[in-house]
Formats: C-alpha cells, structure tokens, sequence
C-alpha cells in the first residue's frame, strides 16, 4: 500500500510562454499535472490562477502545491526530473 499522508509540499510558479495560446498551455498542464500525481510520489496538485497577472516574472499566472506522500523527498524530486525529461524528449515542454 502507498502512503497517503503528506509529508512535504512542492510549490510551482508559471506563466504560459506565449500568452496568446492560454487554451494550450492550461490543456497541457492538466495533462502534466495528471500524468505526474502517482500514488506513492504525489498525491494531488492543487492549481491557483490570478487572472490579473502579468504574467511577468514578479507576478507569476498560476500557483500549484503537489502533495509529496513519500518519506523520500529527493527520490520523489528524482522521479519529478526524469518523467520531466521524458516530456522534454517527446516534445513536449516543462518550463515556462
């Protein structure tokens, strides 16, 4: 059985790299946020907008707190890298 309970947060600020395709980017990060909860690792990414942002790099779009659920920060952070790279790889983008 995985553990459940929330042992650290990790706290994510982004913007869109094009803000005319605002559709696009909250299509994708729904599916990345989606494929990146696994039980055992991170159990829930919590989403926040400020549709007022800027969208500059002192007044950040969207907020996310995943819940990590594991004793082992850095395994989880490691497993966060990798499943990024994988994106990356296939085209697909992870920083903004």
């Amino acid at each position: 059985m995985h553990e459940t309970r929330r042992t650290r947060v990790r706290f994510v600020l982004t913007n869109p790299s094009e803000p005319s395709r605002l559709d696009d980017f909250t299509d994708w990060y729904d599916t990345y946020a989606a494929a990146l909860t696994v039980p055992g690792y991170l159990s829930n990414a919590f989403r926040f907008e400020n549709p007022d942002s800027s969208a500059g790099r002192s007044s950040p779009r969207y907020a996310t707190i995943y819940d990590i659920v594991t004793a082992s920060v850095r395994r989880t952070m490691r497993r966060c890298a990798t499943h990024g790279r994988r994106w990356r790889s296939a085209g697909r983008r992870t920083r903004t």
